[in-house]
């Protein structure tokens, strides 16, 4: 099954517990959008300078709500998944 569809049904079956880590991830998004214009290397020294904090806010959610969402869930699964890439 692809990401996508765990991440959608995820957060149609548990608003309070996704809606914060998808925020985070369109946060990922808007730093690549704004990196498409420029040089690979203006790429690469914009990444870790933007994207890196964001990253460790998402992976710090992503491991407080592990223990609070069943693993065999839509929303357990995109947990662990979003983990483990």
């Amino acid at each position: 099954m692809p990401e996508d569809t765990f991440i959608n049904k995820a957060l149609e079956s548990d608003p309070p517990h996704m809606g914060p880590a998808l925020l985070l991830i369109a946060q990922l998004y808007r730093v690549e959008k704004e990196a498409r214009p420029l040089t690979a290397e203006a790429r690469l020294g914009l990444r870790p300078l933007r994207s890196q904090s964001i990253l460790d806010k998402l992976r710090n959610y992503l491991f407080e709500i592990e223990g609070e969402v069943l693993p065999k869930s839509p929303q357990g699964r995109a947990v662990r998944y979003t983990l483990k890439n």
